[in-house]
């Protein structure tokens, strides 16, 4: 709890920092309003983002396996082909 103030005043000791720097009040509400604006959009797309690749990647590792499965294949048949006794 204790932890969770302290971070809730220091964000309000920045924000009140950037208000008193700026000349325009304009200037600070744009950039606040450009990190507020960062973080909805890592929120929105980062974890999507992620699943989406990561089922990418399975769906390589399956081809993958199935072109190692035939390459087996083959390789069983040529073999029972070339080895055959006449």
């Amino acid at each position: 709890m204790n932890n969770n103030v302290s971070t809730l005043a220091s964000s309000f000791d920045n924000k009140l920092n950037l208000l008193i720097k700026c000349k325009y009040f304009s200037e600070a509400y744009i950039s606040y309003n450009s990190l507020s604006i960062n973080t909805l959009q890592n929120l929105c797309f980062r974890i999507p983002k992620a699943a989406l690749l990561h089922g990418k990647s399975v769906g390589f590792a399956l081809q993958n396996s199935r072109f190692r499965n035939a390459k087996q294949l083959l390789l069983i048949f040529y073999r029972n082909i070339l080895t055959k006794s006449k």
